[in-house]
């Protein structure tokens, strides 16, 4: 198993992908205004299937089963350009290194003819009603369902039931260390000589003779075995401008589970994905997703000050020259913190990752969260919740709904004043305070057991940063009469 075939070649198609003729992309949606409630009540709803395509390997790296790459991209701006020649030499039958391509080393992302567009169905239905004159409140329901997700996923893993033994023989022994000794004894290598490297060595162990594909270090590849599944309580208050005011409030209650080994964009420098400690079973990476917020508010305003030509206040003279054509901004975001993804050092299985069992409740947190380490470190974790584990999977989920991360708000404000100096010529002038209040975000703490650090915060999202920023619009307009 686990020979390289080429497109276009021994017979192969030349397509990288069976493909597929029945993505129907259907969506539908109303909006409907019932005869009560004086015309200012709507009802909406719509639902829709969507399709992602498949990413294939990067453009200027070698692909699996090549041994030659062509980087089109100068090294340095004084660097001469790169000749557009070809660089590939494939001989006519077998490809670039036909079946001996990366014998005894790991590969990464091999095109997949059976890959599948990963699908997601949305849907929705909510209610909005003006309550006052410019004032609209919307509640609606939305969730989704995603299907045939991709995730970047090592295959190249020992039976399983030569890790089920390796956990059987330690609990047997009641000796930790036993799964570890038992997967790393050495047996004969029926592939000695024949792979190079340390692979086709005369003996290897119990775990990499069990591999699925033992001629080489990994294999990892896009899999189509991912799902989520979203729903949400989307309600929106909007003041729509009228007196030089625009206000808008919306809240999300929310909750996002999935099998996807994401990296969580959203938290700055920490992953916060977990550890997928069991391959072989996928209902042990599912969880909340690591971008789950069950609570996320945005608040937005726009005020033009009414002072200066056209306005209520100040409206002529040097009163409006001076203080006329300011406007405020404001946007305030606050939003529950991150699930958090607690794993340990290895278990002695050799697999994805470990995690360890969980003993205590969340509530454990409470006597020490928020306190101050003589290292000038915030404790948010204790220990006590979690023990490590040897030999075995941990019980811990891959990430927890009910021990979080600190909460994020920050304010960010603006002002800014238009200039008008003559016709079809307006300067603008800008200043912006991201994180107005200089309110401290901590970042999210250490979340492996087994490190001094557990449980400690030693970072901070960004502090106060001020902008100012100038702007010049010029319209030189001609218009002809007949």
């Amino acid at each position: 198993p686990g020979v390289f075939q080429y497109a276009g070649l021994n017979g192969n198609p030349r397509q990288f992908t069976e493909g597929s003729w029945n993505h129907l992309s259907p969506r539908i949606g109303f909006a409907y205004a019932p005869g009560f409630g004086g015309g200012k009540t709507v009802l909406r709803g719509a639902a829709g299937i969507y399709y992602s395509p498949i990413p294939g390997v990067g453009f200027y790296g070698p692909g699996p089963g090549f041994n030659t790459t062509y980087n089109p991209i100068k090294a340095n701006a004084t660097a001469p350009a790169t000749p557009l020649v070809p660089t590939y030499t494939l001989p006519p039958v077998n490809g670039p290194q036909g079946e001996a391509a990366d014998l005894g080393v790991s590969i990464t992302q091999p095109l997949n003819r059976q890959a599948l567009n990963p699908q997601t169905y949305q849907w929705n239905i909510g209610v909005q009603r003006e309550l006052i004159r410019n004032v609209v409140l919307e509640v609606m329901y939305a969730g989704n369902r995603g299907t045939h997700l991709l995730d970047n996923t090592n295959i190249d893993l020992p039976a399983q039931s030569v890790i089920d033994a390796a956990i059987a023989a330690e609990r047997a022994s009641g000796k930790s260390g036993t799964a570890s000794s038992y997967l790393s004894q050495a047996v004969a290598n029926p592939l000695s000589g024949l792979v190079p490297g340390t692979l086709g060595a005369a003996t290897v162990s119990t775990a990499n003779r069990a591999l699925r594909f033992p001629q080489f270090s990994a294999v990892t590849v896009l899999t189509n075995s991912r799902d989520s599944v979203y729903h949400s309580l989307q309600t929106k208050l909007e003041k729509r401008l009228s007196s030089g005011l625009t206000l808008l409030v919306a809240y999300t209650f929310s909750k996002l589970i999935d099998n996807v080994l994401e990296p969580n964009y959203n938290s700055g420098e920490s992953t916060n994905f977990g550890s997928w400690q069991n391959p072989y079973n996928l209902r042990d990476a599912r969880a909340v997703s690591s971008f789950d917020r069950t609570h996320n508010c945005t608040s937005s305003f726009v005020y033009a000050v009414p002072v200066g030509r056209g306005k209520r206040f100040f409206n002529s003279g040097w009163q409006s020259a001076i203080a006329g054509g300011f406007s405020i901004t404001g946007i305030l975001t606050a939003q529950s913190g991150d699930p958090m993804a607690i794993t340990q050092g290895a278990n002695g299985l050799g697999l994805t990752g470990s995690r360890p069992d969980q003993v205590a409740g969340p509530s454990v947190n409470a006597s020490v969260q928020g306190t101050n380490n003589a290292n000038g470190s915030v404790q948010w974790l204790n220990p006590a919740q979690f023990v490590q584990v040897d030999g075995r999977y941990g019980s811990a989920p891959i990430r927890q709904s009910d021990t979080r991360g600190p909460d994020i708000w920050k304010l960010d404000l603006g002002i800014q004043r238009d200039f008008r100096i003559m016709e079809g010529v307006k300067p603008g002038f800008r200043a912006q305070a991201f994180n107005a209040l200089n309110h401290t975000n901590l970042n999210l703490p250490t979340e492996t057991l087994n490190s001094p650090a557990y449980g400690q915060i030693t970072g901070v999202y960004s502090p106060r940063v001020f902008q100012f920023s100038l702007k010049l619009q010029y319209c030189s307009c001609e218009i002809s009469l007949p």
